[in-house]
C-alpha cells in the first residue's frame, strides 16, 4: 500500500499511535549549529542543560529603542500588546542544550545600548517539540499537565495564573472536556488532532501551535532576563516530556487514582520531574498544592455519569450535521486553488462531519471527499517545502 493510502487509511481507523509529524508533514531541524556552538563557548552560563529537544523561546521586553540584531539565531518583532517601545524577540528551533547560552547572548545584547525593562505586559513563551510524539503521548503529557498545573504556576508566581493571556486550563472549563474526551472511547479519541485548530490560544498550556508548528506552547512565565530561571523552566517542560513518553494513559490514571497522602504526592511528582524537582517552591507541601488539581481529574474522570462536553469552549465543534453532509453530496468543490490551512481546516470539518454521520453511504462520500484533499495538500506541502527551506518556526 502507498503512503498516501497508508496514511489516509491510518487517519480514518485510529492515529493514536503515530507520531503526528506523519500528519501535518512536519520536518522541523535545527540550523545554524555551528553559529550556536561558538555563541554557547562565548557565553557559558552557570546552569546548563543536557537535551537536544527543539526549543523554541519567544521574549517580550520594552524600552528597547535600538534593536538588537542578533540574527539569525533571534529575529524580533513589535507586538501590540506591548508599550514604550515593546519588542518581542523570537528564537530559531534550538537545542535546549544551546537555551541558557543563546537567552544570556540575547540579553547582552539588548543590554548594549538600551535599558531593557520587563514589565508585567511582558512574558516569557516557551515552545516545546512534540513532532515525535503520539496522539497518545500528547494525551499523557497533557494529564500530566493538569496534574501539576498548579505547581507549574507557582513556580511562575507573580500572580500568573490570574492573567488573561496564560489562563489555567482549570480555570477555563477544559479539564471536564478533555477528561469526558480521554474517558470514552469512541471516535472523537481516534481523532485527537481536530481540537488542535480550535484550542484557545491564551491558556498557559497552548495545544494550537500543533496544528501550525508542531509544538505545545507554554505561556506561564512573566518577562525576566534572570537565563537561569528561564533555563529551569525549559528544563521542567522537558521532564514533563519526558515522562510523557514513558507512561502509558490509563497507568497514569491508576496512580491518580490512588494519591491520598503527602508521601505520595511526593513520590510520583519525584517519578516525573525527578532532579528539576528541586526547583519548585514549596515542596514540602505538595499535597497542599496539587490537591485541587488532582481532585478535579477523579471527579472529571472516575464519576459514572458522563460529563457533556462544554459548549462554551467547543461550540463549533460539531455544526457540521445533517444539511453539511448533503451540500458534499450535491456540490464539487475546486480544493486545488485552497491554501494550505483552508486545506487543513477542511479536513477537520471532514472529520466532524465522519463523526455525526451515520449512514454508510455518508461515510464512504465524505473518506472520499478526505482522500481527494489529502492528496491535494501533500503535494502543496512538498512543493513549498522545496521552495522554502529557511522555513522557521
Amino acid at each position: 500500500m502507498g503512503i498516501k493510502d497508508k496514511l489516509t487509511d491510518k487517519l480514518i481507523i485510529d492515529t493514536t499511535e503515530v507520531p503526528i509529524d506523519i500528519f501535518f508533514g512536519y520536518n522541523t531541524k535545527q540550523k545554524d549549529t555551528q553559529i550556536l556552538l561558538e555563541i554557547k563557548k562565548t557565553y557559558p552560563t552557570k546552569y546548563n542543560i543536557n537535551n537536544d529537544t527543539l526549543i523554541g523561546i519567544e521574549v517580550e521586553v520594552e524600552n528597547i529603542l535600538c534593536r538588537a540584531d542578533c540574527a539569525p539565531i533571534w529575529k524580533h518583532k513589535e507586538d501590540g500588546s506591548l508599550r514604550n517601545y515593546g519588542v518581542e524577540y523570537i528564537s530559531q528551533p534550538i537545542q535546549a542544550q544551546y537555551i541558557p547560552s543563546v537567552l544570556f547572548y540575547l540579553h547582552r545584547k539588548l543590554k548594549r545600548e538600551n535599558v531593557p525593562l520587563y514589565t508585567p505586559r511582558t512574558s516569557i513563551h516557551v515552545h516545546i517539540n512534540v513532532q515525535d510524539m503520539s496522539f497518545k503521548q500528547i494525551q499523557a503529557f497533557t494529564i500530566l499537565y493538569l496534574c501539576f498545573e498548579s505547581l507549574l504556576y507557582e513556580y511562575a508566581g507573580k500572580n500568573r495564573n490570574k492573567s488573561i493571556f496564560c489562563v489555567p486550563l482549570s480555570h477555563a472549563g477544559y479539564v471536564k472536556f478533555l477528561m469526558d474526551f480521554f474517558h470514552y472511547k469512541d471516535n472523537r479519541n481516534r481523532h485527537f488532532m481536530s481540537f488542535f485548530y480550535d484550542w484557545h490560544k491564551y491558556t498557559g498550556f497552548n495545544l494550537n501551535p500543533i496544528s501550525t508548528l508542531g509544538t505545545i506552547e507554554f505561556r506561564h512565565l512573566s518577562g525576566t532576563d534572570d537565563v537561569e530561571y528561564i533555563s529551569k523552566w525549559v528544563s521542567i517542560i522537558l521532564a514533563l516530556k519526558e515522562a510523557s513518553l514513558v507512561y502509558k494513559v490509563e497507568d497514569l490514571f491508576k496512580v491518580i487514582a490512588e494519591l491520598n497522602t503527602n508521601s505520595e504526592y511526593y513520590i510520583f511528582a519525584s517519578n516525573i520531574f525527578k532532579d528539576s524537582l528541586q526547583f519548585f517552591p514549596n515542596i514540602n507541601t505538595l499535597q497542599e498544592i496539587m490537591e485541587k488539581d488532582i481532585s478535579h481529574i477523579k471527579e472529571c474522570f472516575f464519576q459514572k455519569k458522563k460529563i457533556e462536553i462544554d459548549a462554551d469552549i467547543f461550540e463549533e465543534s460539531y455544526f457540521y450535521t445533517r444539511h453539511k453532509i448533503q451540500k458534499l453530496k450535491k456540490e464539487e468543490f475546486n480544493y486545488n486553488e485552497y491554501s494550505i490551512v483552508e486545506l487543513e481546516r477542511q479536513l477537520t470539518k471532514l472529520y466532524k462531519m465522519h463523526l455525526i454521520s451515520n449512514k454508510k453511504e455518508d461515510k464512504e462520500k465524505i473518506k472520499l471527499e478526505y482522500t481527494k484533499i489529502y492528496s491535494i495538500l501533500v503535494e502543496k506541502k512538498k512543493t513549498i517545502a522545496a521552495l522554502e527551506n529557511e522555513k522557521l518556526w
